[in-house]
């Protein structure tokens, strides 16, 4: 660290031929600026070793039903924000439903009409009890995690058609996609959009 400041001091100093009395005054500016860039820099650490990782996965990697990443019906349901939509759900586990956008619940009304459906749950972001898969910034939790009647888990992420493009999506997809893959068949992941 002292070596980083030694170097980003002599670069302003010397480099940009700004004086040390003038990098004094703004010592307060300039220690933020600092802070800033060092959490700029870990951040982008941070996600290319998660990247690398991801793309030098073991093969030996299984996802087995007794793990953190299979979730488990019947757990406590912390709604943050009940569902004030006027659709009736019916195969959906708990009493209450966690809010969701219109989008959404477009797509939860689809999930709730498909046969092979035995029940579905709205994840919940940030929830002890919900499924979370990790990425790079954090952790992703799918929108939906469904029951299939084959004892099948899916978990099923939408997006709106602006965003499927985009880096956060493509990660998502990804390390979905990986999930389902290492479950040896007990998991399925899904990206859906209008």
């Amino acid at each position: 660290m002292l070596e980083f400041l030694r170097k980003m001091i002599e670069y302003l100093n010397l480099t940009r031929s700004i004086p040390l009395t003038s990098l004094i005054r703004i010592r307060f500016i300039l220690a933020e600026v600092i802070n800033n860039k060092i959490g700029k820099y870990r951040t982008e650490a941070y996600v290319k070793a998660c990247r690398e990782l991801f793309t030098n996965l073991n093969q030996n990697i299984e996802i087995k039903s007794e793990s953190d990443f299979l979730f488990k019906f019947g757990q406590e349901y912390q709604s943050q924000s009940i569902y004030q939509g006027t659709t009736k759900f019916n195969k959906h586990f708990y009493e209450h439903i966690d809010g969701m956008s219109k989008e959404e619940e477009n797509c939860a009304v689809y999930i709730d009409s498909l046969e092979k459906v035995k029940y579905w749950v709205r994840n919940i972001e940030r929830s002890n009890y919900s499924l979370f898969l990790p990425t790079s910034p954090d952790k992703f939790y799918p929108d939906f995690i469904v029951l299939l009647i084959d004892g099948r888990i899916l978990a099923v992420e939408y997006k709106g058609v602006y965003l499927l493009l985009n880096d956060d999506t493509k990660e998502k997809r990804n390390i979905g996609e990986l999930w389902q893959e290492k479950s040896s068949g007990e998991c399925l992941f899904l990206l859906l959009s209008k």
